[in-house]
């Protein structure tokens, strides 16, 4: 019988874990205080210069003092008061950003190379057709990203996707709990056991596929190609297939069975349809007499769950 509690928790695990701290600057941005009032640890963004001029001295105190998720809620909030005053703030904004990753320690130099990542990503998505017309070299990046081209935006979130997935050992280790105060609804993703890793991952290949969805298996027509062989944007999709499939076999091999059972899911989505089938019957198998049985994903998954009755 399929456990319909145990579809939910995975399925909001699955949508807490894919939340952008931009997304979350979002909806940070509009939320109202009742009072009139704002402050660092209750912001009115209807008064967007004062809420910066509140949150900066504490960012500033918290990355001197390296206190990680303090400078991380810092930093959302003057982002997104100096977008609600001027849209001309990016520059700043990603200088502060990559000047605190450069300071803080794993996992929160991670989380600040993410968020640095998610805004050139906004800010390619804003004016991607523009972008898409400019085939411009990546040897270099100028100064003001607004000149750039495509390949030029993938560059960069490539890089700064290495670094926030980088020293993995550090987010694998800190439960998604830990920097739950800057997240929304992440219950069901704690129930999961996700960890800060997962977080990182599932939001970079959002940021990744920003820049094209093509499937990786039908962009290597020969073996041992070089991935420096491919366009940018093609790096891109394999990339993040390369983050998808390297979480899923860290969970089968560590026995995390339910961010297992997420990471599967979200990796057999990025395939073709055969290679689709055997992840999911993988986990069909494996799991079949366990209590996070791999039947309660059928019930959001219609595709996943034809695939598998189809070899029933």
């Amino acid at each position: 019988m399929v456990n319909k509690v145990l579809t939910r928790n995975i399925k909001a695990a699955i949508i807490a874990a894919l939340l952008f701290i931009s997304q979350l600057s979002t909806f940070m941005a509009s939320a109202t205080n009742v009072s009139g009032k704002t402050t660092f640890e209750n912001p009115d963004f209807a008064f967007p210069e004062n809420v910066e001029k509140d949150a900066m001295p504490h960012f500033k105190k918290a990355v001197f003092s390296k206190n990680g998720l303090e400078a991380l809620k810092a930093a959302i909030q003057v982002v997104v008061a100096r977008n609600l005053v001027s849209q001309s703030s990016f520059i700043n904004n990603a200088e502060m950003l990559d000047s605190a990753a450069n300071v803080l320690d794993a996992p929160y130099s991670q989380l600040f190379y993410l968020l640095e990542a998610a805004l050139y990503r906004q800010l390619y998505q804003d004016n991607a057709w523009n972008y898409n017309q400019r085939l411009l070299p990546t040897d270099s990046l100028p100064a003001d990203p607004l000149s750039w081209g495509r390949d030029q935006f993938c560059k960069k979130v490539l890089d700064l996707t290495e670094k926030a997935v980088g020293a993995d050992a550090f987010s694998k280790a800190m439960p998604i709990k830990d920097i739950a105060s800057v997240l929304v609804n992440s219950e069901q993703a704690e129930e999961c056991g996700l960890a800060v890793y997962d977080f990182l991952v599932y939001s970079s290949v959002k940021n990744l596929k920003a820049f094209g969805n093509d499937i990786p298996d039908k962009m290597i027509p020969f073996g041992n190609v070089k991935s420096t062989s491919f366009s940018l944007p093609a790096q891109c999709s394999r990339k993040a297939d390369s983050l998808l499939e390297g979480l899923y076999e860290y969970h089968k091999n560590k026995g995390n069975t339910a961010a297992e059972v997420v990471a599967g899911v979200e990796w057999a989505k990025n395939k073709e349809p055969i290679k689709q089938r055997a992840i999911l019957n993988d986990l069909k198998d494996r799991l079949i007499h366990n209590e996070w049985d791999a039947r309660p994903l059928h019930a959001y998954y219609p595709v996943s769950y034809t695939h598998l009755r189809a070899h029933e």
